[in-house]
């Protein structure tokens, strides 16, 4: 089946899915490097989407944090990823962090930013108070908290009730990091 998938790009999949649901000793594990063969044979695109929370899952079922958290970076890196694909990397990205510690190692503070960068550049036109309250939360673990409050702001904007938002404006003020947007 590799000999096939080495000329057709689609079977790393198939080979994937067989090695998830054998059962094997590493079947996970060899799942994972299936999925990643086909995403190093193929094109960086949309159609990769698939592929890349697939990896993510396996990442997840086999207590591969930091691999988890290069999925879900890497799909939103992915070209024209709809925004509700951003907002959701966001958050499990998110939940990854407040569970696990990973923030002292530089290159997932790197991966971090991307995500940030590519949010950031698309929330005004396509986010709602909880997406801005995601980024926030993204900002705030890089310490920025000046630009997690002014996105608190502008999420509660937007929606005034949301428990989100408020839920971290809360937080950032009793932290002392709360800026609010009229003294800027």
């Amino acid at each position: 089946m590799q000999f096939v998938a080495q000329k057709y790009p689609p079977a790393w999949l198939i080979l994937a899915r067989l090695f998830e649901e054998s059962g094997l000793d590493k079947g996970i594990d060899r799942a994972k490097e299936a999925v990643g063969r086909y995403l190093e044979a193929t094109p960086r695109s949309k159609g990769q989407l698939d592929a890349w929370l697939r990896l993510a899952e396996y990442c997840r079922l086999s207590e591969d944090w930091l691999g988890e958290i290069h999925s879900v970076v890497e799909i939103s890196q992915l070209p024209d990823i709809p925004f509700d694909q951003l907002s959701n990397a966001a958050n499990r990205l998110n939940n990854l962090l407040r569970f696990h510690q990973f923030l002292d190692i530089y290159d997932i503070k790197l991966q971090i930013r991307k995500l940030v960068d590519t949010l950031a550049s698309r929330i005004d036109k396509e986010g709602d108070a909880t997406d801005c309250s995601r980024l926030a939360w993204l900002y705030r673990r890089l310490g920025e908290q000046e630009a997690a409050a002014l996105l608190i702001e502008q999420g509660l904007q937007m929606e005034p009730d949301n428990e989100y938002c408020l839920k971290l404006k809360a937080s950032l003020s009793q932290q002392g990091g709360f800026v609010r947007q009229a003294a800027l």
